[in-house]
């Protein structure tokens, strides 16, 4: 029993140097997959759960190969103390990270506990180790989202496969695999062979080369090992998918870190035992010193800056123009009212259209061929769904407009549908855009939610966390002028089925899909203008424009190409100009790698810092000239009421998304608010059940005050509602059960809570039993109802439905209850 125990001791013993290093790069890139969403420098995705623990695992690996007796000292290393103040102020979960290594670092340095020196060191080396997993994650995740598989790889593959007993051919960048008389297709992408996995390996490898003088040799040995094992991989998912019908999620972490670490742990030895970290041997007083570091610390300043620099422009004169002439779908110019019903209402533009006006100076429709002399009056042009082709001269005059300082807002959808793409497509092509006929969707929670930080481009810097709808992917060229507005790190890019009516696929991953980096949303500069791209037409339409994010998108969008550029290639120069100075810097403290990280980390908190601070100077929220007449849906926790944190894809008991567009129908400005502290900024608010976290008082004060409250389907949460009755003096009878309701010669089966005994009916059952009551309070009212459901979708159908007679009663209790 001890002679395992000691041999796995006696080989971490002799051994744990070279496994502490390749621990801490492989345990470093596994932690930037879990941060992904969070970690690209500009981005704001909601992390993935687990993250904490991965986490904690690489903080701790630095105490497995303590050395007590090093005779080490960290005094550059004093000063990264200071690095607690920037944990602050900074704008990513990836700068907190590197920023927290420092200041342990900094506190380490500052301790006369001899083993705290070496210690401090190792921390300082792996925050310089994340400083390249963050970039190297970044640059992946711009240049994978470009990429459609990689043809010339797959005449590497295929001998392979052959070797393996699995008969093949390759066509472009896809490899054919036959098997038991079925063909499968493998897209060759860089997600089957790892995706950013290996890449972040090899950084991690060339960066801790880097720092502790690992010799080129080995470097290039380990990163052919990591070459070849990323290849393995490949093959061994293709194998389980053809062979065992095992269909792998070959992009989960679990998967890529157990795969990786077992095949990659030859690695380590062929890095070089050092039992301590390199000591600096260029002293912090020195003037050369002083000097490098204060040019690195400005490199990367400029180097941050110019990347995530949007040039504010100068403001257009606001004038908007929406095409209807090319498009029959998402229609503008048909009513959403109380009288008129079914797709064409709420598939339909309407409201973003009328909403415009209260933040621009003129929004108008088109329905006339385009022409130059037309668009020359407008400050942008939304060219939304078209469902017919754009003339060559239509185009011509477009790309002339833009390029004479005219913007365009370009809208398109997944999978091509109606061919509205290829239309769009025709009018982007003189900038190297691209609208996919692809739907891309997170292949595991088939859900996408996006929490910008407030370094995220202007047009969606300000939005709550936003639901996707279902858009398609993006191409767009790599180049100074274009900017990923937002760039998904890892959608499923399904293929559109032409045989069904939405073009949609099953949204099941296949080895002939990819599960990638995505650009779902562009906007670049094309000479003094600008053109902008959004690929989920849905998220604008009647039923959900005023739903968390939405308008505030379109407003994002608008406002920033209602600008004609200014300083467009200020980006370049910065960049340019901090590359130059970061040669400098890093040459000068080629013996100060540790100076060198401290700098690094300084540029990036500076960089940005002042980043957000232009954002919010050079693009402050847009301000309404015209103020909306709201009214609020209280959703004081997590519902389903909604589709706020996940979509509504059919009616059930609990959605109630028809009830909430019938207040749209009914000339109000509906959203929802999650804080009783922002119940007093609307003169009318709507509780759906009622909760029990709600604080009744305050909603008592705001009736008092001459407001609005109106409980719908109050009887789904009884103790709410007794404690609602209580509050306004209502005299309630408990007593559920069932009931009927007679309404339009038709008999509805209601369950219900119990009854009203005062206040003024407004709907009775058949046994003439109040269930919904208007009672005045104060300065105000409030609209209390014993219902469970009735107010649901499940009873009022969904916003598309042409009601019956029954609903369109039950519609009419809700156009009166928003309208009194």
């Amino acid at each position: 029993m001890n002679q395992p125990f000691g041999f796995c001791w006696q080989l971490w013993r002799n051994n744990s140097h070279r496994l502490y290093l390749f621990a801490c790069v492989y345990v470093g890139a596994l932690l930037t997959l879990w941060l992904t969403p969070r970690t690209v420098l500009g981005e704001g995705y909601l992390p993935r759960a687990g993250w904490q623990w991965v986490l904690m695992i690489w903080l701790l690996l630095p105490l497995l190969v303590m050395n007590n007796r090093s005779p080490i000292h960290a005094h550059e290393t004093k000063w990264a103390v200071l690095a607690i103040i920037g944990l602050i102020w900074s704008p990513t979960l990836s700068i907190k990270i590197g920023l927290l290594l420092l200041t342990v670092a900094g506190v380490l340095a500052w301790s006369s506990w001899r083993g705290a020196q070496e210690l401090a060191i190792r921390y300082l080396e792996m925050a310089g180790l994340w400083i390249g997993l963050m970039f190297g994650i970044n640059i992946y995740n711009h240049i994978a989202a470009r990429l459609d598989g990689i043809p010339w790889i797959g005449y590497g593959i295929a001998p392979l496969l052959t070797l393996l007993g699995l008969p093949n051919w390759v066509q472009g960048n896809q490899v054919f695999v036959h098997y038991e008389g079925f063909t499968y297709p493998m897209l060759l992408s860089l997600d089957k062979f790892g995706g950013a996995f290996p890449w972040l390996l090899g950084i991690g490898i060339l960066v801790s080369g880097y720092q502790r003088r690992i010799p080129v040799p080995l470097l290039v040995s380990a990163l052919l090992w990591i070459g070849f094992t990323s290849i393995a991989y490949a093959l061994f998912i293709t194998t389980e998918w053809v062979v065992q019908g095992n269909q792998l999620l070959w992009w989960d972490e679990t998967l890529l870190g157990g795969f990786y670490g077992l095949a990659t742990i030859p690695v380590a030895w062929l890095l070089p035992a050092s039992p301590v970290p390199n000591p600096s041997t260029l002293k912090l007083t020195s003037r050369q010193s002083h000097a490098c570091t204060v040019a690195l610390i400005l490199a990367i300043f400029l180097i941050v800056t110019g990347w995530l620099w949007v040039d504010p422009g100068v403001r257009k004169a606001g004038t908007i123009l929406i095409d209807e002439y090319y498009s029959d779908w998402e229609w503008s110019d048909v009513t959403l009212n109380t009288q008129r019903y079914g797709v064409q209402t709420v598939y339909n533009y309407y409201c973003m259209v009328e909403f415009f006006k209260h933040y621009f100076a003129q929004v108008e429709r088109n329905n006339e061929p385009l022409s130059y002399e037309r668009l020359r009056s407008y400050s942008v042009v939304i060219l939304k769904t078209p469902t017919q082709p754009y003339p060559p001269s239509v185009r011509e005059a477009l790309r002339r407009y833009v390029e004479e300082g005219g913007s365009l807002w370009l809208i398109g959808d997944h999978t091509n549908i109606f061919g509205m793409n290829n239309y769009l497509n025709t009018v982007l092509a003189p900038w190297k855009l691209r609208l996919e006929a692809d739907a891309v969707i997170d292949p595991e929670t088939n859900r996408q939610l996006y929490a910008p930080t407030a370094i995220a481009h202007p047009v969606v810097r300000s939005l709550p966390v936003f639901l996707f709808y279902t858009g398609c992917s993006v191409q767009a060229p790599l180049d100074w002028g274009t900017y990923e507005v937002i760039l998904s790190p890892r959608m499923l890019r399904d293929k559109p089925d032409l045989a069904q009516n939405t073009f949609f696929g099953d949204f099941a991953p296949s080895l002939a899909e990819s599960v990638c980096p995505t650009i779902q949303a562009v906007v670049k500069y094309a000479g003094k203008g600008r053109v902008g791209i959004w690929s989920d037409s849905t998220l604008f339409s009647n039923f959900a424009i005023t739903l968390p994010g939405k308008m505030e998108l379109a407003v994002g969008f608008l406002d920033f190409l209602n600008r004609q550029n200014r300083f467009p290639q200020l980006r370049l120069m910065s960049v340019g100009a901090g590359c130059l100075l970061a040669l400098i810097g890093f040459r000068g403290l080629r013996t100060a790698h540790h100076l060198a990280i401290v700098a690094v980390w300084s540029g990036i908190l500076a960089g940005t810092v002042f980043t957000t601070f232009c954002y919010s100077q050079f693009y402050p929220a847009l301000q309404l000239h015209t103020p909306f007449e709201k009214i609020g849906f209280l959703e004081a926790e997590p519902t389903d009421h909604l589709p706020i944190l996940r979509p509504i894809d059919d009616p059930y008991p609990n959605s109630y998304l028809t009830a909430f567009v019938a207040a749209l129908r009914a000339g109000k400005y509906a959203e929802t608010c999650f804080k009783m502290s922002q119940v007093m900024s609307y003169p009318r608010v709507v509780v759906i059940h009622g909760h029990q976290v709600i604080d009744w008082k305050t909603l008592s004060d705001f009736v008092h005050a001459g407001r609005k409250l109106i409980l719908l389907d109050g009887g789904a949460t009884p103790e709410a509602l007794v404690q609602a009755s209580q509050v306004f003096g209502i005299r309630y009878v408990p007593m559920p059960g069932k009931t009927v309701l007679n309404l339009q010669d038709a008999s509805i089966p209601v369950e219900i809570a119990g009854y009203f005994q005062s206040g003024i009916p407004l709907l009775v059952d058949s046994e003439r039993r109040a269930l919904l009551i208007a009672h005045q309070f104060g300065q105000g009212k409030v609209y209390l109802s014993t219902t469970e459901a009735l107010f649901s979708d499940m009873s009022l159908g969904e916003p598309s439905d042409i009601p019956n007679a029954a609903q369109f009663a039950l519609l009419t209790i809700l156009f009166q209850l928003y309208g009194d």
